[in-house]
């Protein structure tokens, strides 16, 4: 059987998809205290709007950046895209939270599903 060359970066595709995918899931959890259930806060429900649309843009280089040729270029451009994703996503998550529960000293905010996949993607 002959093998055929690789010619793109399927690990760094997958995670600019599971990155993608991860907008859609729930980013932050807020509950009013510790005993009552929590509601579930999408990306722009969380953050504000430039925040959220800077998260946006870095996946959508991301992806793009991973689907051309395979070379040391664009590996590297993925791979500071990628750090710079994680590291915005905990500290705009912190930010988000002193935001939500400012003036509400039992309220409680933790990272939901998005931000985990977030962090699995990158």
């Amino acid at each position: 059987m002959r093998r055929l060359p690789v010619t793109r970066d399927s690990v760094a595709i997958t995670g600019s998809v599971i990155g993608l995918a991860s907008l859609l899931l729930g980013w932050l959890t807020l509950r009013p205290n510790r005993l009552v259930g929590g509601t579930s806060l999408y990306l722009w429900q969380s953050f504000a709007w430039y925040e959220a649309a800077l998260i946006i843009l870095l996946w959508v280089i991301c992806f793009i950046v991973s689907i051309r040729p395979k070379s040391l270029y664009p590996a590297a451009v993925s791979g500071i895209v990628a750090n710079v994703i994680l590291i915005l996503t905990f500290l705009l998550a912190g930010l988000a939270a002193t935001r939500l529960t400012a003036g509400e000293p039992l309220s409680r905010v933790s990272l939901s599903a998005g931000v985990w996949t977030t962090a699995a993607g990158a």
